[in-house]
């Protein structure tokens, strides 16, 4: 969940990339059911795994899709 409200919007991972540097980008959607969307946006999120199963957070960005990005204090 993203935000606290009775439909948030929730990600899905909708794809991946391995970096020739060993970092893994993820793709993931933000789908919003209270406005019918499957994509209403996209975070591109990159991480550093390890051997033993854990990762290091590096970026995330978010690009517009379908809708205008949430802010949270739009959201209160």
């Amino acid at each position: 969940m993203i935000f606290s409200s009775p439909y948030p919007p929730f990600g899905e991972v909708v794809g991946d990339k391995e970096n020739p540097d060993g970092t893994l980008t993820l793709f993931v959607d933000g789908v919003w059911p209270d406005y019918n969307s499957d994509c209403a946006f996209t975070n591109i999120i990159t991480v550093q795994p390890f051997d033993d199963g854990t990762f290091r957070y590096l970026s995330n960005s978010i690009e517009k899709k379908e809708l205008d990005i949430p802010n949270v204090y739009d959201m209160k």
